[in-house]
């Protein structure tokens, strides 16, 4: 009997750790609610705008409001505080936060009292002005941060080239959409100008999985916008001369670049194999 009293307690003693786990297990569910959440981000958008950040927090009472704090990251920096607000009496909050600088910028929320969402990153565009960041230039005395008078209109940060022949090239790497300038002929050099004068380029933006390419021939008259598509390429470099009017300067007036970043990398003119 001694023994069957033992054999049975010893039987009880296994099952009994198995059933104390079964039963801390089912206590624990399956899946928590997180205690703050940020809802996607748009893939991109442009500097002097504004982001919203919306989410939820859980409160520690139904009904009471939580305090959240949204936090901002730039490459190559640290996390910093842009905002504060509360949620609403359902959980809910709505921050809007001014975009500020170009390039890529992560964002994320903590819930006062513990717990924070995941980092989301957008992409942020900045049109930046040419004369502010590398780039390259050919073509005798070249004037830089000039300013431009096209038919009546100033034009400032231009660049002139001496008469009227020279090249270009910048290096984008592959973060910025656009390079866009205005041209046509200065005021001051319009007097006793051919009927058929013109002044002609061609640039193109190289190193992405397409070429894209666009010409101009300008004549006499207001300045003329000139666009070129950027996306993907890894550089951007143009050709331009002046037709049928000899002593007279081409301008790229106002030329700027549209970029994810605050500027574009470095390069030399022995990067250019076209």
């Amino acid at each position: 009997m001694r023994f069957r009293s033992l054999a049975a307690a010893a039987s009880l003693a296994v099952l009994l750790p198995g059933l104390a786990m079964t039963s801390a297990h089912a206590s624990v569910p399956a899946h928590r609610a997180a205690k703050v959440t940020l809802k996607d981000l748009p893939a991109s958008s442009e500097v002097g705008r504004k982001v919203t950040l919306a989410g939820t927090a859980k409160p520690a009472r139904k009904g009471k409001k939580v305090k959240v704090t949204v936090e901002r990251l730039y490459a190559g920096g640290s996390w910093q505080k842009v905002a504060t607000a509360r949620t609403n009496k359902k959980g809910k909050y709505a921050v809007k936060v001014a975009l500020t600088r170009g390039g890529t910028t992560s964002f994320r929320v903590k819930r006062a009292g513990g717990g924070t969402t995941a980092a989301d990153s957008l992409a942020v565009y900045q049109w930046l002005n040419l004369v502010d960041v590398p780039f390259l230039v050919g073509g005798g005395a070249v004037e830089i941060r000039r300013v431009a008078r096209i038919g009546g209109r100033a034009f400032p940060n231009s660049i002139q080239l001496p008469q009227g022949n020279g090249g270009l090239a910048v290096k984008p790497n592959g973060l910025c959409t656009s390079l866009e300038f205005w041209t046509g002929f200065l005021d001051s050099q319009r007097s006793g100008l051919a009927a058929t004068a013109r002044q002609n380029g061609g640039l193109g933006g190289y190193g992405g999985p397409a070429q894209s390419q666009v010409s101009f021939s300008t004549p006499v008259g207001p300045a003329v916008r000139v666009s070129l598509d950027l996306t993907g390429q890894r550089y951007g470099f143009g050709e331009v001369m002046v037709a049928d009017a000899p002593n007279t300067d081409l301008v790229l007036a106002s030329p700027r670049l549209r970029c994810n970043a605050t500027t574009v990398a470095e390069m030399d003119w022995n990067e250019l194999s076209l």
